[in-house]
């Protein structure tokens, strides 16, 4: 006889002789193996996968038969598979997914990560991989081509006769914290410091 349920997320269909999981989440540990099955435990009996099939648009056809133990097989993985497992593994799904998307927005975002402070810069690469000496390198490039760009117009304000005092100020801050946060990369110092870190380090 067969029947039908919803396990989580997932469809079942179980018959005497068969199981099959439609799910969207593509499960790497149920495989078809022909040495060292990984068994998977479902309404008090075991299962092994027989075919892993693609169904459009986003999910996979599991298909498993009967497992019958002999004594000379070698098991791999025992699943547990039930409403617990599927809200695990759709809940680290969902995990991993955040930490990618988060991820991916970081890495666009990273030369400006590399004006934060090292210990931030220390956290960002820890969770979401991001070099935190290559972004200090691409933070001091954006501040030497900042600092080009602010003396090249400061030619135009001159010419315009309009106070120069700002710009040059400004000028000067971008390439003190540059040269000195270059010297820090140069040196080796991981994580670099962030936008006049170092000048806080110094009055301490």
């Amino acid at each position: 006889m067969t029947s039908t349920r919803s396990i989580g997320s997932d469809h079942v269909i179980l018959d005497d002789e068969r199981l099959v999981v439609i799910s969207r989440a593509y499960m790497d540990a149920w495989q078809v193996r022909s040495f060292r099955i990984n068994v998977i435990r479902f309404d008090n009996r075991d299962w092994y996968v027989t075919e892993r099939t693609a169904v459009p648009p986003d999910s996979t056809r599991y298909t498993l038969s009967p497992w019958h133990s002999k004594d000379h097989d070698v098991i791999g993985l025992t699943i547990e598979y039930g409403p617990d497992y599927v809200a695990a593994r759709d809940r680290a799904a969902m995990q991993v997914a955040q930490v990618r998307r988060v991820s991916g927005l970081l890495r666009i975002a990273a030369p400006f990560t590399g004006f934060l402070s090292a210990r931030i810069k220390d956290r960002l690469e820890a969770k979401y991989g991001i070099d935190p000496v290559l972004s200090s390198k691409q933070s001091v490039l954006m501040q030497t081509f900042a600092s080009i760009g602010l003396s090249g117009a400061s030619l135009v304000v001159a010419v315009a006769n309009l106070p120069l005092l700002p710009l040059i100020a400004l000028v000067g801050v971008l390439v003190t914290d540059a040269s000195v946060r270059w010297s820090c990369i140069l040196d080796e110092e991981r994580p670099p410091p962030g936008f006049y870190e170092w000048l806080f380090r110094l009055r301490l």
